[in-house]
């Protein structure tokens, strides 16, 4: 089931698999403040958006490419990221298509997104 546009949420049954893919494809380098990195949802080139949690206490929503292995932070908390979630979905910004597929409006993603993440380049 698709959450966001291109992106479906990680089964229960799938997240042992998913985990230990990122934690192949995360290059960890000299994260030693990361404390968990937990995959929420996929998309069908194996990119995530993951919860994470550094040892400071802080806890982030990121994005993580398979092709790139660092994350890209998205949102400054999980709330942040459903409070941007709820609002594009209430602006129009994702819909249904004519076939009944989820869609977006990639323009107005980066308008909405932007105004409720400020400073974060993902968004940008």
């Amino acid at each position: 089931m698709d959450y966001t546009p291109g992106y479906r949420l990680i089964h229960i049954s799938e997240i042992v698999e998913e985990k230990n893919i990122i934690d192949s494809v995360f290059v960890k380098n000299d994260r030693a403040e990361i404390e968990v990195v937990i995959p929420l949802f996929v998309n069908y080139s194996s990119d995530y958006i993951c919860y994470c949690k550094y040892s400071t206490g802080e806890e982030y929503i990121c994005t993580l490419m398979h092709d790139e292995g660092d994350l890209v932070l998205m949102h400054k908390s999980p709330k942040k990221f459903l409070e941007t979630i709820c609002e594009l979905y209430k602006q129009g910004v994702y819909f249904l298509d004519s076939d009944g597929y989820l869609d977006y409006d990639s323009d107005k993603e980066s308008i909405v997104g932007s105004k409720l993440n400020p400073g974060i380049e993902y968004w940008g």
